[in-house]
């Protein structure tokens, strides 16, 4: 990445939980990260903080299914911003059992030890906002250049 790249690429806000701190979420190092794994948010026009909120909420065991453990390392907004919550090197519980993944991707072992997960937040339904998509981009391209990252 060039110099003036990088300068141009930022993270809005860092919004990040301490694993460590929090009963249902396992402070576990991430092994050598491999890939990146981009998911959408299940309920349309959620705003990037609440995303961030639910997540917080359930590592430490409150609110609705605080019993299911999920999390992921990038929030990325309706309106393009980013927000990480989680360091990048800790594991995220966001791939499940792998479901859907290739083969290639599921010889790393599970994809929570080796992959980061990005969460996009979207207006409706069955369409993501142009922002959203932008950042999306932006953000992988950033982690495959300053990690030397597959996309799977």
């Amino acid at each position: 990445m060039e110099e003036n790249e990088e300068k141009e690429f930022h993270i809005n806000k860092k919004l990040m939980f301490k694993p460590s701190s929090c009963p249902n979420h396992p402070s576990v190092k991430m092994s050598h990260p491999k890939a990146i794994v981009v998911h959408y948010v299940g309920c349309a026009g959620q705003a990037p903080e609440d995303v961030c909120k639910y997540f917080s909420d359930k590592a430490h065991g409150k609110g609705k299914d605080a019993h299911h453990q999920s999390s992921a390392h990038f929030v990325v907004g309706i309106k393009g911003d980013i927000f990480q919550i989680l360091p990048k090197d800790v594991q995220a519980i966001h791939a499940g059992g792998g479901k859907g993944l290739t083969s290639k991707a599921l010889s790393f072992g599970h994809p929570n030890t080796c992959t980061f997960g990005i969460e996009m937040c979207h207006p409706t339904p069955d369409k993501f906002s142009d922002e959203t998509i932008q950042s999306t981009v932006k953000l992988i391209v950033y982690l495959i250049r300053k990690l030397v990252l597959i996309i799977l």
